[in-house]
């Protein structure tokens, strides 16, 4: 698993982005849903934002980073790792570390920001690389690897990320991914000039997590992008999605659906990936000079964030033809997203779906896997309850709020 190495310290640290640090803040026990409903669960929809400053002309400026559902109670922190602003081989940069947990620390979701690396015997672009990397060894991080599987990459990589955990088990199918991702890949190749493979599992992990004994899975989604290339085809190998998923011992599958509710909620946002691009393109600028080239390609990565937020836009809008135009929009961003590699795992997860807020009028995006979804109609209008119980009715049982059942749009 050499494309995880990178990643092996889980320590958050401060680089590029003043004031970003991890915190395990305490928060107020949460407020529990009827015991009889095992899968009943009072979400919030929560952002992050950081105050990011533009090397280039020294202006700060405050930036929403990214944003996913969390249970009432329970912490929700973004960070940087020690690469966080290094450009990998798929020229990435700014990947976030992600990190929700309950008031005890022992039940959660930790996302890993992994680093792309290549395969390629082509000398040409290995002098290139090698070259940019000499001449700037703390700006870029890649390595040319052999390719291998997402099982062998867990057996690899399993030992150096955890050192108190051991493997209990067989790779596995992600549910609400794995089934997903054959028609993402095939969307994904109809259009551009790279051929893209892809495979997503997770298997279960025993031991501790952050000192407390726990149950986990380690989930991936796994892209081999191959490009042609005068000299040879250069494949990019990459880890969009690692994360993983813990509980105490014995409570991961009843906790299963919860965890992978969250793990699917988490959004990027679109202004974040715009300027991380943008910290790419700059730096080519100045490594190179070639203002024409840069431009273009920041031009490129303008128009395909102006598709991917319009796409979006399809989404969230009450339109004519509504539910045909998501499932459009769902396939093609998906399809983008995978092609970049980012950290939308709201887009690779499959079971998401459109809800109709009625106290808001607004559409929300999510999980699909409840029989019955609540919003808030009084105060924060960004909670909501998920539940299976065709009987359960939060008013006058969860918090002072009123609530209204939400209506799926598709």
């Amino acid at each position: 698993m050499n494309n995880l190495k990178h990643t092996a310290r889980l320590t958050l640290v401060a680089l590029s982005v003043a004031g970003l640090t991890a915190c395990d803040a305490q928060r107020p026990a949460p407020a529990h849903t009827s015991a009889a409903d095992a899968h009943t669960f009072h979400l919030k929809l929560e952002e992050r934002s950081a105050p990011l400053t533009d090397y280039s002309n020294g202006q700060t400026r405050n930036v929403k980073m990214v944003s996913m559902l969390v249970p009432d109670g329970w912490s929700f922190d973004q960070g940087a790792t020690k690469n966080f602003a290094k450009v990998d081989c798929a020229d990435t940069s700014g990947r976030l570390a992600i990190n929700s947990n309950n008031p005890e620390k022992t039940m959660g979701i930790y996302v890993i920001p992994a680093m792309a690396s290549m395969t390629t015997s082509n000398q040409n672009f290995l002098r290139q690389k090698e070259d940019v990397m000499h001449n700037f060894p703390n700006v870029f991080a890649c390595q040319n690897e052999q390719q291998i599987g997402l099982a062998e990459n867990f057996q690899q990589g399993v030992p150096k990320l955890f050192a108190d955990a051991q493997i209990a088990g067989q790779m596995e199918s992600v549910p609400g991914l794995s089934a997903e991702l054959p028609g993402i890949v095939a969307n994904a190749n109809r259009s551009g000039d790279s051929h893209i493979t892809a495979e997503a599992g997770r298997i279960r992990l025993k031991g501790k997590f952050r000192d407390k004994p726990a149950d986990m899975w380690l989930v991936a989604l796994a892209t081999h992008r191959t490009v042609s290339l005068p000299g040879g085809p250069v494949t990019y190998n990459d880890l969009p999605l690692l994360a993983v998923l813990y509980a105490p011992p014995g409570e991961l599958d009843k906790n299963d659906k919860l965890l992978m509710t969250l793990l699917s909620s988490v959004q990027v946002d679109q202004d974040w990936i715009r300027d991380s691009q943008f910290f790419v393109a700059s730096l080519y600028q100045k490594i190179n000079g070639a203002y024409a080239t840069v431009n273009r390609i920041h031009q490129e990565m303008q128009q395909d964030n102006q598709r991917a937020a319009a796409q979006q836009q399809a989404i969230r809008n009450n339109t004519a033809n509504y539910a045909a135009q998501v499932h459009s929009s769902v396939a093609a961003n998906r399809a983008a997203s995978l092609d970049h590699s980012s950290q939308q795992f709201a887009l690779y997860m499959g079971d998401q779906a459109i809800y109709k807020d009625s106290s808001t009028g607004q559409n929300v995006q999510l999980s699909s896997q409840y029989n019955h979804v609540w919003a808030s109609t009084t105060g924060n209008t960004n909670d909501y309850i998920l539940t299976d119980s065709p009987s359960y009715d939060p008013n006058g049982k969860v918090g002072s709020s009123g609530w209204s059942e939400m209506q799926m749009q598709h």
